[in-house]
């Protein structure tokens, strides 16, 4: 839906260009926070994934149920 009024387009367009907006402003971060690589220790289940078959293995053979 459109809606016509008259005046002055440039003149309405800066009134409301100069009203603030809400919301949090974003702040750039530094070039060496960009630049740092993540470093994560790898969790429990990534080592269970890499074991593979042997872990799957491990548990169809009900190793699990002969531990005390």
């Amino acid at each position: 839906m459109m809606s016509f009024s008259q005046g002055d387009f440039e003149e309405s367009d800066e009134q409301f260009r100069s009203r603030p907006r809400g919301g949090r402003k974003r702040k750039c971060p530094p070039v060496e926070r960009l630049l740092q690589k993540r470093i994560t220790p790898p969790s429990q289940t990534e080592s269970i994934l890499n074991q593979g078959p042997d872990y799957i293995s491990w548990l169809l053979s009900g190793a699990a149920d002969e531990d005390p």
